[in-house]
């Protein structure tokens, strides 16, 4: 629980907490000091860009404006504007629209001109606040390697502390607000905790005795299997007269699967005793059984049959077939047994072409699914004999599979 979690830095901070706080306490006087205001440092970069340029900036203008204006530029225009005029009438269609646009240039250039005069005047010389804008800066800069990458971090950060010193200044009432509510969520977790493992072993004596049974049509007939529902002894133990009870994200019990496989043996934990075949037949019975409750669409075995041959392996084709009735089954196969169960059946074979390899898929049918059963039945070397098996077996699979559906 994220209370549980903060309740636990509280009161194990200590001294540390003290340290941070006088931290904290001292980084926000800096950052409320600073008067920090976004967009601040680009506007002083650019007026400091002016200042430094003013002697620059003065003499091209002021020149500018005097070529214009008290030049000959202006009073050259004024004069080519007159002789026009004075002949304008002699040849309307050609020199009227020629007046027109030295007309325009002449009172553009005497605008611009003034425009040039009034920004010359503009123009500050003021090294004293030029000094300033570079303090600022410095400034601004060295808050920024200790509080972010630009002044809306670094009042973001101021933003952030601040929550956190509030938090450490009322650490006491904190940790008794924590306390309260972490008893209170603990208490439901514990109550909702001993239901969910009420439900489990009702549903872990079922599961054992449909897994048995399950394991009985898989040529496990003396097989027993248990699922123990035991207390959980790992996680965050609950307070408040719970000290016996750990809660987990699972609820409060831990499950173990055991099983004997053999008369007279008691229960082992599975993990350390199965085979590997009876690994592959447990599991199946395990995906037959939530298959049906879970509805899961596609099941998809890889060599679920290891380990495993003769009575077994067809006991396991089978179950394939039967699961196969309720969702789509893929099944992964070296056995025949199983290979001649399916509905579909497809060979994965590789190929080295050119120094590269190549995976193919072929749907088998008719005679060449027949062959492929053989070379599984006998090897490299296909007779009449093991053809003739393989016909056999799929015509005995798809026997068994009609009257299953029957």
């Amino acid at each position: 629980m994220a209370a549980l979690k903060q309740l636990r830095e509280l009161r194990e901070s200590g001294q540390q907490a003290l340290h941070m706080a006088d931290l904290y306490r001292f980084q926000l006087e800096e950052i409320a000091a600073a008067e920090l205001k976004v967009g601040e440092d680009e506007s002083l970069m650019e007026e400091k860009r002016m200042l430094s340029n003013a002697e620059k900036l003065y003499q091209n203008v002021a020149e500018a404006y005097e070529a214009i204006y008290a030049g000959k530029g202006l009073s050259t225009v004024a004069r080519a504007m007159q002789r026009i005029e004075d002949i304008a009438d002699v040849d309307p269609t050609a020199l009227k629209p020629l007046l027109e646009q030295i007309r325009s240039a002449y009172y553009q250039l005497e605008d611009a001109a003034f425009q040039l005069r009034d920004y010359r005047d503009r123009i500050e010389f003021n090294p004293s606040r030029l000094e300033q804008i570079e303090r600022r800066l410095d400034f601004l800069a060295s808050l920024r390697r200790k509080y972010g990458n630009s002044i809306r971090e670094m009042i973001e950060y101021g933003e952030k502390i601040k929550h956190e010193l509030e938090r450490l200044e009322n650490k006491d009432e904190t940790i008794r607000r924590l306390e309260t509510e972490t008893n209170r969520r603990s208490g439901e977790l514990v109550a909702v905790g001993r239901e969910l493992s009420k439900l489990r072993k009702l549903a872990a004596e079922r599961l054992a005795r449909e897994i048995e049974r399950e394991l009985q049509q898989l040529q496990m007939e003396k097989t027993r299997f248990a699922v123990v529902v035991g207390q959980a002894e790992t996680g965050i133990r609950a307070e408040e007269g719970e000290s016996g009870v750990v809660l987990t994200k699972d609820g409060l019990d831990q499950v173990e699967f055991l099983i004997s496989t053999n008369p007279g043996e008691p229960l082992r934990p599975l993990a350390k005793i199965a085979s590997g075949g009876e690994l592959s037949r447990i599991m199946l019975a395990m995906k037959t059984i939530f298959a049906r409750i879970d509805r899961v669409p596609v099941l998809i075995f890889d060599e679920v049959d290891t380990g495993v041959s003769g009575r077994a392996a067809q006991a396991i084709a089978e179950k394939l077939s039967d699961v196969s009735r309720h969702c789509q089954v893929f099944s992964i196969t070296h056995l025949p047994q199983v290979a001649c169960m399916a509905d579909v059946h497809y060979l994965v074979s590789k190929s080295v072409e050119e120094g590269r390899t190549y995976t193919q898929v072929t749907h088998l049918t008719g005679e060449n699914r027949v062959r492929e059963l053989a070379r599984m039945l006998g090897g490299v070397e296909i007779t009449e004999t093991t053809l003739n098996h393989a016909r056999e077996m799929i015509a005995l699979a798809q026997t068994k599979k009609m009257a299953s559906k029957a």
